[in-house]
């Protein structure tokens, strides 16, 4: 009798329960995957975007920012797309006055000048500003600065679009027979790039004009490049990241403890490269300067509903500053509990990202990689809704990354929780903004992400590692 017929590089008789199971469903959760992003962007969003509106008129907000922010939705946002020059300029606001403010007087640090003393929440190291300041340097004015940082958001956008598609249809392929169709693919697409330009922390950043959609299109690229080996790539990528965003930094501690030497290495040369140009053009004390910023951002945090971290939770918890209204010119009060709750909640995290993860199998993987940068938003002091972005490649590794085999409900329940806390915006708990204790869920955002590193921190079996590639062509690391 001859013997049942394998599925390629699966080792599944097709003859077996599993395999019928396996062949079935696909298509139809694809189905159902692709009907979930549409309702909870085309509908959901926007109703919850109607109740937010009778919030403002019940509450009568005074910060056109905070009232404008509170009607928003993803479509609105996305709206933007069509007139790049209506985006505010929420990085370049603080950025441009700091390079003007070393031009005037290269002395006075930048960070004295415009952070301390006006009151300016210029909040990057120095390195982040060599663009702009080459720029300058060929005689680029603010206005054409402006247009080719909100042309490159766009850009990054569209990076983040076809990358995760990407990496969907290439995790997809080894999802069993008939995951290669046409019509399979057409599905996976189309669900990615709606759930893309329909996900709020992404398109939130693009219309502020927020330096943030680009670092979300560099760790889309570095998580793209984890996946199949490429580290020394990813470790280049997140090397530039850091000279824009030191929190992933964490990196440099992640890397070396899984043995990851190349990427380590890679990661530190880029960062290298970019600090020695730095310190040439602004010199070692106004660079080192930037440590008096990072010791009071610390220290303070902020209370604004938007900073979805531990320290926005506790400020919120305590009634330490105003959660309604957005204050561009200060911080929250120092208060001694808050800053207790920050700290420990950051040795919490990030030493759950280093150390909990245990047995070969999830060493260094994808989830792994993605848990270590995740935690780097999350320990943060300030953590504003769109340094989230970062979750929608981390979203597309839920959905299609994992084994084939049927996905218990609970996890299928708890991923789409996480995706509709973390994808929308739900400004309707700002009406709990002034009730003790209720008002934690104004933290919404930060309880998916919550979920996320929950679900990224369970181990992995061998038998539920994705089928990236045929086993005896695993991919090979640079």
């Amino acid at each position: 009798m001859p013997a049942p017929r394998q599925i390629p590089n699966r080792g599944i008789p097709q003859t077996s329960p599993l395999a019928a199971t396996e062949r079935m469903p696909r298509g139809l959760h694809l189905g159902w995957l692709l009907l979930y992003v549409l309702v909870n962007g085309l509908i959901l969003n926007p109703v919850l975007s109607s109740f937010n509106a009778i919030f403002i008129g019940d509450h009568n907000l005074p910060s056109v920012s905070a009232a404008r922010q509170a009607i928003a939705t993803n479509l609105s946002d996305l709206a933007h797309l069509t007139s790049p020059g209506d985006f505010d300029n929420d990085s370049l606001g603080a950025m441009l006055p700091a390079l003007k403010s070393f031009a005037a007087n290269p002395q006075v640090s930048p960070y004295q000048a415009v952070f301390f003393h006006d009151n300016v929440k210029f909040q990057y190291p120095l390195t982040s500003l060599l663009p702009l300041y080459f720029l300058q340097r060929l005689g680029v004015g603010d206005d054409d600065q402006s247009t080719i940082f909100n042309s490159a958001c766009c850009i990054a956008l569209l990076g983040i679009l076809l990358l995760s598609i990407f990496i969907a249809l290439r995790l997809n392929r080894g999802g069993g027979p008939n995951t290669s169709a046409w019509s399979t693919r057409v599905i996976v697409s189309t669900t990615v790039a709606a759930a893309c330009l329909l996900f709020y922390p992404i398109t939130r950043g693009l219309e502020l004009g927020q330096i943030q959609t680009i670092l979300t299109f560099g760790f889309t690229a570095a998580f793209c490049c984890w996946i199949w080996g490429r580290e020394k790539t990813s470790g280049v990528i997140l090397g530039v990241m850091v000279l824009v965003k030191p929190q992933y930094a964490l990196f440099l501690v992640w890397a070396p403890l899984r043995k990851r030497f190349g990427a380590f290495v890679s990661c530190i040369a880029a960062i290298a490269a970019g600090v020695i140009v730095s310190l040439c053009v602004f010199g070692f004390h106004n660079n080192m300067d930037y440590l008096k910023v990072l010791h009071f951002i610390g220290l303070h945090g902020e209370s604004y509903a938007t900073n979805q971290s531990m320290n926005g939770l506790l400020n919120r918890l305590l009634f330490n500053g105003d959660n309604l209204i957005w204050d561009e010119k200060a911080f929250a009060p120092f208060n001694p509990i808050v800053y207790a709750g920050t700290v420990l909640s950051f040795v919490a995290l990030v030493g759950f990202s280093l150390f909990f993860p245990c047995g070969p199998q999830r060493k260094s993987g994808a989830d792994d990689f993605a848990c270590c940068l995740l935690v780097a938003t999350m320990a943060s002091p300030i953590a504003w809704e769109h340094h989230y972005g970062i979750l929608f490649p981390i979203f597309i590794w839920l959905w299609f990354g994992k084994s084939t085999r049927p996905v218990p409900r609970s996890r299928t329940i708890f991923i789409a929780l996480a995706y509709f806390l973390t994808s929308d915006n739900i400004k309707v708990f700002d009406r709990l903004a002034s009730i003790p204790v209720l008002n934690v869920f104004q933290s919404y955002l930060f309880f998916g992400a919550l979920i996320v590193l929950i679900l990224l921190l369970r181990p992995t079996s061998p038998e539920t590692a994705p089928a990236l590639l045929p086993r005896r062509c695993p991919p090979q690391r640079e």
